[in-house]
């Protein structure tokens, strides 16, 4: 007689938008042979919800009305997960971003049920933690610091991010483990369908317009000021067109940008794409303008499906998933004169274009789902097995 499956609950904000929200989903599907598999969330209705495997538990601890952004917003929320927790007793609670990480430390200050928390960093924790946001101001930012502390494991999305996770807090040394985003997905890849494919090699064969894409949050840290600045330059070079796949604050002031520069007819903002991986695969090249990041899942996800990609060398992510010259380009953040230089060289080099696109399929492979399930599994056991 088998024994039964150990208990995890992930918990999150909400399942949608983010490439944390993604990444846990994925993480999630891929356990779910081993484990009994739950998923918490403060908002419903996300849009990668309906992604979660039929074996998932989905579990919703707060109304579309809960917003994490303040401490009032953890306090409504930590009531709830103490009861899930003491409920469903999970071995294992593993928090994906900083709110729900501070509410699963008050929550286990109230639960019976003991517990091993696991803090997954998703997002360089100097500039989180120093944002000017009103969610890491005063008493919730030291919260999410105690959290970590408290934690009884942390998994750093990125060496970069390890590194400056010790520099802040020493005594985690210890107790840390980079482990990378799952990035690739097959039953993902498999939506990017024959006729996208068709469609995408059509275009491309039939239109002297080179498509550059990119993908994120319309937020200061994703740096699309300084791509619609690379992008005026390479317009006035080259026939290209941009796409920019997400939502966000600053949509409104780079839609203005553009209209300012001159190039409000060859960009288009397509807003949050459920599929855009399709996208991805139809554009000639993807890149990425961060001025910071914890990873970068869309760097890999385009690496992916053969799209070859650029990206800012900011911290912390890009220069550990890309080797300049090979399997993409760097440039400095902020600079988008350099951005624009190597965004022309690959469009007048095909045959950089062909070994990127080769190289970067390759590299994408380390980041598989089944990769790094494997990883998050040997780390969630060994965190357990501790007395």
């Amino acid at each position: 007689m088998s024994s039964p499956k150990k208990r995890l609950l992930l918990l999150s904000v909400t399942l949608g938008r983010g490439g944390a929200e993604k990444h846990l989903v994925r993480v999630a599907n891929a356990l779910v042979d081993r484990y009994e598999i739950h998923v918490a969330v403060v908002r419903a209705g996300g849009s990668y919800e309906q992604s979660l495997a039929g074996g998932v538990h989905l579990h919703h601890i707060g109304s579309v009305f809960v917003r994490l952004s303040t401490v009032a917003g953890c306090h409504v929320a930590t009531s709830p997960l103490a009861k899930l927790i003491d409920q469903i007793a999970p071995a294992c609670v593993i928090s994906f971003l900083p709110p729900v990480t501070y509410t699963c430390y008050r929550a286990r200050m109230r639960c019976s049920h003991r517990f091993k928390h696991v803090v997954a960093i998703q997002n360089n924790l100097d500039e989180s933690l120093d944002s000017r946001s009103r969610m890491m101001q005063g008493k919730f930012r030291q919260g999410v610091c105690d959290a970590i502390l408290d934690a009884d494991g942390v998994i750093a999305i990125s060496n970069g991010v390890a590194e400056n996770l010790h520099q802040r807090f020493p005594s985690l040394n210890a107790t840390t483990q980079t482990i990378y985003n799952a990035a690739i997905d097959p039953l993902e890849q498999a939506i990017v369908s024959d006729d996208a494919a068709a469609n995408g090699a059509a275009e491309q064969g039939s239109s002297d317009t080179f498509k550059i894409i990119a993908c994120g949050r319309l937020t200061e840290q994703k740096g699309f000021c300084d791509l619609l600045d690379a992008f005026r330059i390479v317009r006035d070079r080259e026939k290209a067109s941009l796409q920019i796949l997400g939502t966000g604050p600053l949509h409104d002031t780079l839609v203005a940008q553009a209209n300012r520069l001159g190039i409000a007819e060859d960009v288009e903002f397509l807003g949050f794409q459920t599929q855009p991986l399709n996208h991805f695969a139809a554009a000639d090249l993807f890149v990425l303008s961060s001025w910071w990041e914890g990873f970068g899942n869309v760097l890999v996800e385009a690496m992916g499906v053969g799209t070859p990609v650029v990206s800012t060398d900011c911290p912390y992510g890009p220069s550990e998933i890309i080797t300049h010259g090979c399997s993409g380009l760097l440039v400095p953040p902020r600079s988008p004169k350099q951005l624009a230089d190597q965004i022309i060289e690959v469009i007048r080099a095909p045959q950089l274009r062909r070994e990127l696109s080769l190289n970067g399929i390759k590299r994408a492979q380390s980041f598989h789902t089944s990769v790094i399930a494997d990883q998050y599994a040997e780390f969630i056991d060994a965190t357990t097995a501790q007395g």
